[in-house]
């Protein structure tokens, strides 16, 4: 029988550390070996620099590995801070009649995002989301590389939203720790069709 054994956020980040740490030496050992080898020959010199690149690659996300492990250490402090706003929600959610729901699947609203500030000098809102709503042109919008423009996503789960680096950076690791280090590291592989993955098996919220 195999024993599971469970890693805490701290010991995340000691591993994720010691791993830049070993990944900075193999780096450093790898352009020594290139410029002392230098005359080789070009079979050996090529073997060498694809060698001191995967260094390069695994330098980068390593330090992709400790910012996810530094985040999952703050939702950790979060989440059991987080319990005192159960009755909060619980009221939210309990104002919710039967006759708001009969309107919400005529009107094919799936749910709400609401923005509750405590500040009173800011401004509250409840935004409707699903089929039936349409897509606004105010909608917070971004240029892409190129030059193009698109909807920023939003990400919500269990009463908050994250954009797609930030749902990645907190739940990326429960799916796959290599993919979410190598998207972090370089979005264009893939960043915000990841995030898409997470949400599905997450059961997240996705807006734009």
């Amino acid at each position: 029988m195999v024993q599971e054994v469970t890693i805490t956020p701290e010991q995340q980040i000691a591993q994720a550390v010691q791993g830049q740490k070993d990944a900075q030496i193999a780096l450093d050992n790898a352009l020594k070996a290139l410029e002392k080898n230098r005359d080789a020959p070009i079979e050996e010199l090529l073997k060498l620099s694809q060698a001191a690149s995967d260094a390069k690659v695994k330098l980068s996300q390593s330090g992709s590995r400790i910012k996810v492990a530094e985040n999952a250490v703050k939702v950790a402090e979060w989440n059991k801070r987080a319990a005192a706003l159960a009755p909060i929600q619980n009221r939210i959610l309990a104002s919710l009649t039967e006759s708001d729901k009969k309107i919400m699947a005529e009107l094919q609203v799936e749910g709400f995002t609401a923005t509750l500030n405590a500040d009173t000098t800011k401004a509250s809102s409840v935004k409707a989301f699903g089929e039936g709503v349409p897509k606004s042109s105010a909608s917070p919008r971004i240029k892409s590389e190129n030059g193009t423009t698109r909807s920023r996503k939003v990400y919500s789960l269990d009463g908050t939203n994250y954009n797609s680096r930030e749902f990645v950076e907190t739940f990326g690791r429960d799916v796959s720790e290599t993919r979410t280090a190598t998207v972090l590291d370089d979005p264009s592989k893939g960043l915000s069709h990841f995030a898409d993955e997470i949400a599905k098996k997450k059961g997240a919220t996705i807006t734009q």
